[in-house]
């Protein structure tokens, strides 16, 4: 039931970032247990990208609400996250952030390079992200 929530979440971040990009080499459901930080953060939060580089990012229990949909560029070992619809989206300049990625197994760790958004900031850099589909 969570994942087809979390796919029909992306289905519509795919909708919105079209088809042009390269594929990802992180395509799937990642997730991320934040405990200790700004309350309405705590919780367990799940980024999903398509192949094409589109992601979604939503929290549980309420796997259905999109909270932040855009798309995502790959180059090396640096990924772009540019927010582009939901509720907690980051916009203006704060829109775009940019991190260093290194993924291992199943384990995603993000590190901040330039980004405004500090709810995106905490959420992605919190704790290692773990592979879940």
């Amino acid at each position: 039931m969570r994942r087809a929530a979390i796919l029909g979440a992306l289905t519509a971040a795919v909708a919105i970032a079209g088809s042009a990009q390269a594929a990802t080499p992180l395509a799937g459901v990642f997730q991320v247990t934040i405990k200790g930080k700004v309350a309405a953060l705590n919780g367990t939060w799940l980024l999903s990208f398509a192949p094409n580089g589109a992601y979604a990012i939503v929290k549980e229990p309420n796997t259905k609400t999109l909270l932040i949909g855009g798309t995502s560029a790959v180059s090396h070992a640096t990924i772009a996250f540019h927010d582009k619809t939901g509720p907690l989206a980051c916009t203006g300049k704060a829109a775009v952030g940019k991190y260093s990625w290194n993924l291992s197994g199943k384990t995603l760790r993000l590190a901040r390079i330039a980004d405004a958004c500090s709810g995106r900031t905490l959420v992605l850099t919190s704790a290692s992200l773990t592979k879940v589909g």
